[in-house]
């Protein structure tokens, strides 16, 4: 790879909503039919796609979501702080098209040790996997009732 074509692969990384990018591959489940909706931060694909094959609710899960149109975010970060690694993540599910938020959120978080990238890696695999299993046990959790219709009487 040239210089001047690293600096623009590195332009392009660096304005782009690296939340929001899901290659079409990374989504489907192996041997599956449903492609599950799930943003995450690309740096942690591994990890997703090992939480989404050992999901034992995939296709029930992935079948509500897309009747739906909603998607799983997972929002997290790893690594090391006051000696020790810990992992944490926000998942919750937002609508495909407009992204908004459609309900309630849950925060995961794990601490370990050793103090060391590889061990914060492997929380972050926990984390993943943990709100995975979250949404699928009960998927309505994570949606707030629609308001009431009015009636009309006072």
């Amino acid at each position: 790879m040239s210089f001047g074509v690293g600096l623009a692969l590195i332009a392009t990384l660096a304005s782009t909503n690296l939340m929001a990018i899901v290659p079409e591959d990374m989504q489907r489940h192996e041997g599956g039919k449903c492609q599950m909706p799930v943003d995450y931060a690309r740096y942690y694909v591994e990890e997703v796609e090992d939480a989404l094959a050992a999901l034992n609710e995939y296709a029930r899960l992935c079948t509500f979501l897309r009747q739906r149109g909603l998607k799983i975010v997972l929002k997290g970060h790893s690594g090391v702080l006051e000696g020790r690694a810990y992992a944490t993540i926000v998942v919750y599910l937002a609508d495909e098209k407009s992204d908004a938020e459609v309900g309630a959120y849950e925060v995961i978080t794990r601490l370990g040790t050793p103090a060391d990238s590889v061990e914060a890696r492997r929380l972050y695999a926990a984390v993943v996997a943990k709100s995975l299993e979250e949404v699928a046990e009960d998927p309505t959790k994570f949606i707030r009732p629609k308001p009431a219709e009015p009636t009309g009487q006072s």
